[in-house]
């Protein structure tokens, strides 16, 4: 019986998570029409002259001509300052500084431009309107089920990938990054998870996780080289230092062994790297971490280079090495990143659990990269 009530409350609530979702769209899209009537207002004030002349021009050719040959030349005109003549309501689309915008011929200027101002006003009526039964339905799901938004979110199933169990992030071109975790995961990288056409990173510097550039397609790229070695940097022993930076070199598969020289012993976790190394030059210690938000799918955090962040996640910061424990600078996170969304995605990001956050942290933090 618990599961059958459960079950039930889960789809009322998915259900008024769809209708919240239509709203808010509805809501934006109003939001955007008012700004495009505002936008046509001043538009038409700031060129008076302009349309003075066109509305002029058309009203005189349309009495000495009539309308279809007056639509006929202006299809056959190279010029496209007028197009899309209606003669039933007696306006024409006028190109000013760019835009198209309906202008009435038979009103002046300033009656167009109040035109536009008073459907402006609608839009703006129309969103507090719109705004006010958002309110309405959260409180109507509040009642029906003892579940918000945010539990909603919490509540919905999340596919993990079989790289999240390691550190990991993904370029801005879609490359996995796999790093370990601590010694027993580097050994599972190299016996399991590092491919011939992969790449291999390392910070040079005692202290740092193997790091893997998963290719595609037996490739990888120069600009994912790059972001890989600011994961690699970022977790490493630089970040405990709380260095400014720190050189990355990068090498093929076959170039790692765990065969040390001879009379050598390598603890778990440490590899040979043999042949050339090639570096990337001080690569600065910092991660970007932001939130993941699709419709339909439980938000997710996610950290890596800021490139790629900026792709991935609506919202990111980037931090720096510091002194403040992970867990509580993973709630600053989560603050500045609720901050910096919009009122509608705020509840994506306090749906993220601040555990998840702290975890893709490489240590202990200072703040962040303004």
């Amino acid at each position: 019986y618990l599961e059958e009530k459960r079950k039930k409350e889960v789809e009322i609530a998915e259900k008024y998570r769809r209708i919240i979702e239509r709203q808010r769209a509805a809501v934006e899209n109003l939001l955007k029409l008012e700004k495009e009537c505002r936008e046509s207002a001043e538009l038409l004030l700031s060129n008076c002259e302009l349309v003075e002349k066109v509305r002029r021009i058309l009203l005189d050719a349309k009495e000495k001509y009539g309308w279809e040959e007056v639509k006929r030349r202006i299809r056959e005109s190279d010029v496209n300052v007028v197009k899309d003549v209606n003669e039933r309501e007696g306006s024409a689309m006028v190109l000013i500084s760019g835009k198209y915008v309906k202008v009435f011929l038979n009103k002046s200027v300033f009656e167009n431009a109040e035109i536009y101002f008073e459907k402006a006003k609608k839009y703006k009526r129309k969103v507090e309107v719109a705004l006010r039964k958002l309110e309405e339905v959260k409180e109507m799901a509040k009642r029906e089920v003892q579940l918000n938004l945010v539990q909603i979110l919490r509540s919905l199933p999340e596919k993990k990938n079989w790289y999240e169990k390691f550190r990991w992030s993904i370029t801005s071109e879609g490359f996995i990054v796999i790093a370990g975790r601590d010694a027993e995961q580097n050994e599972l990288i190299y016996r399991k998870y590092m491919d011939k056409d992969d790449i291999v990173l390392h910070a040079d510097i005692h202290g740092a996780a193997l790091t893997v550039l998963k290719a595609k397609e037996g490739r990888v790229t120069a600009l994912a080289v790059r972001e890989a070695a600011d994961v690699a940097a970022a977790y490493s022993s630089a970040w405990k230092l709380k260095l400014g930076s720190v050189d990355v070199y990068w090498v093929k598969p076959e170039q790692v062994s765990k065969t040390p020289p001879s009379g050598q012993y390598l603890p778990k976790g440490s590899f040979m790297i043999y042949g050339k190394k090639n570096y990337l030059k001080k690569r600065e210690v910092k991660i970007s971490v932001g939130i993941i938000i699709k419709e339909e799918e439980k938000p997710k955090a996610f950290a890596g280079s800021t490139i790629a962040c900026k792709k991935y996640c609506k919202y990111y910061v980037t931090v720096y090495p510091g002194d403040i424990p992970k867990q509580e600078f993973a709630e600053k996170i989560k603050q500045k990143l609720k901050q910096k969304a919009m009122p509608h995605d705020r509840e994506y990001i306090e749906a993220v659990d601040v555990h998840e956050i702290a975890k893709l942290l490489p240590g202990k933090c200072g703040g962040f990269v303004e």
